[in-house]
């Protein structure tokens, strides 16, 4: 009797140990696994915290590629840095598809936090908005947008920047009362939660003056430039690349209230700021290459600014890839200085603007606004080789999606009539020319101040076709104004 019962006890006790022995291993196998994931993914994150993205892409990297034995929220988490760091170094398309990753994983986790998918979400829309996926874009931030919203003061940095991303999606969408509604929101949003001198409500201001600026709203536009400066000067420095591409939407706004002289100080001080400025997580190196670019050719050193528009597409396509919009449009300015300018042959200036054409297209669609300036540019050039049949063509491509998207009576169809008319004056035939011609000069006297130098081309070019046609009577009055709008631009010039 003892000793069975001796041996029961001695059973027991064997099993406790054995029990422990194993319980103890399990936890230190677990422990192992837990660390061969979590230091590697520990350093990865401490270098996105430094801003050492790539450091930080080879990490994780690295650490997805050995198919450590990791749990859903450890995949996701991965998956989502990874993300984040693609978002952050424009490499959307890479982007997407880490964070579609990510986002499965949360739906399908039933511990993921509400707050951990709206963020997903919400850098997700961000790599969509970036590749002109604008409709799934702004369906993505609206969800996002919901969650945030049900915890305003707990999110209120995310419900900040989801509002930013929605505006901006809206503006390039050219859906402007919704765009001004976001950023209005935005803006407001940031204020509260983060702080009127914090640089991300100078962001979501500076939206809102830009969008304030295309509205023609001058006052408003000037009042948001001038707070987001004062931010940004606290903030950064004031010889920050930031600063200086506030103070050149400051002196635009100064400009369209009259004021050339305070207008030129700004954009003066822009340009020198840009002459020595580090790029920043807003500003990469290829815009403050462009800007650089663009004084030299404001300065008439054509020979140089062209260099540096060829910097300015090397730099964009390494940091954005070959089929950019930012390289899109470096691509067009070196075109149109091609074209513009003597000393340049004008045929290098043709697969400049297909390029362009063919980025805008597979970008932002082809019966864009985007892409029909590239299109009235292109008949412009066309125009000045001699091949009016082309010229007249493109202009009328151009026109037809200029007028669906942004109305009859938009400055840049003026400016697409412009280019249909003389070519079809070339082309004699005179009564279509006159047409074309008077419809854009009656939107460029609606729009624009009696002096401006666009008035002046749409007067002699109508006066040009009357002239054609013996019809002196009727040029002479255009000419008149014509010279008028010209003195007084060569007055200005000379003070």
């Amino acid at each position: 009797m003892r000793a069975a019962v001796l041996f029961s006890l001695a059973a027991i006790l064997l099993g406790v140990v054995g029990y422990s022995y194993w319980k103890g291993a399990s936890e230190k196998a677990a422990a192992e696994r837990e660390a061969q994931w979590s230091q590697p993914y520990n350093s990865a994150y401490a270098a996105y915290e430094q801003k050492r993205y790539a450091d930080s892409e080879a990490m994780v990297t690295a650490l997805l590629s050995k198919k450590p034995d990791a749990n859903p929220t450890q995949m996701t988490n991965a998956l989502m840095l990874l993300g984040v760091v693609d978002l952050l170094r424009n490499r959307n398309a890479e982007a997407e598809t880490c964070l579609r990753k990510a986002i499965a994983f949360r739906r399908q986790d039933p511990k993921t936090q509400a707050i951990d998918l709206a963020i997903s979400l919400s850098r997700l829309s961000e790599a969509l908005r970036n590749q002109g996926k604008y409709t799934e874009a702004a369906q993505i931030s609206v969800e996002a947008l919901s969650i945030f919203q049900k915890n305003p003061e707990g999110y209120g940095k995310h419900l900040a920047v989801c509002l930013l991303n929605l505006g901006i999606i809206a503006d390039e969408e050219r859906k402007w009362d919704e765009a001004d509604g976001y950023l209005t929101q935005s803006a407001a949003a940031s204020e509260k939660y983060l702080g009127r001198d914090n640089p991300d409500t100078a962001v979501a201001l500076f939206r809102l003056a830009e969008l304030r600026l295309e509205q023609g709203r001058y006052a408003e536009a000037e009042a948001g430039y001038r707070t987001t400066l004062s931010i940004q000067e606290n903030a950064f420095g004031s010889e920050s690349a930031d600063v200086a591409e506030t103070l050149k939407g400051l002196a635009a706004a100064c400009r369209k209230q009259g004021r050339p002289s305070e207008a030129d100080r700004l954009s003066a001080r822009a340009r020198v700021i840009f002459a020595k400025a580090a790029p920043s997580d807003t500003l990469p190196e290829g815009t403050i290459l462009f800007e650089r670019a663009q004084d030299l050719e404001a300065k008439g050193r054509y020979r140089e600014a062209a260099a540096l528009y060829q910097q300015t597409i090397s730099a964009y396509e390494r940091q954005f890839g070959h089929n950019h919009s930012f390289v899109a449009s470096s691509l067009e300015r070196l075109a149109l200085l091609y074209r513009d300018q003597q000393g340049f042959l004008l045929s290098a200036a043709e697969p400049l603007f297909q390029s362009a054409l063919s980025i805008k297209q597979q970008a932002f669609g082809a019966d864009t606004p985007e892409s029909a300036m590239t299109l009235s540019n292109l008949s412009l050039l066309y125009f000045y080789e001699g091949r009016l049949p082309e010229a007249k063509t493109f202009a009328e491509r151009a026109l037809v999606i200029q007028e669906k998207a942004l109305g009859r009576d938009d400055l840049d169809v003026a400016l697409t009539l412009n280019r249909l008319g003389i070519a079809q004056r070339d082309l004699n035939d005179p009564s279509a020319a006159e047409s074309a011609l008077k419809r854009a000069l009656a939107i460029r006297e609606k729009h624009l101040p009696p002096d401006h130098p666009f008035l002046m081309i749409s007067l002699e070019n109508l006066a040009s076709v009357y002239i054609k046609q013996g019809r002196i009577a009727d040029a002479r009055p255009l000419l008149d104004r014509s010279a008028l709008i010209r003195a007084k631009n060569n007055a200005a010039k000379s003070l």
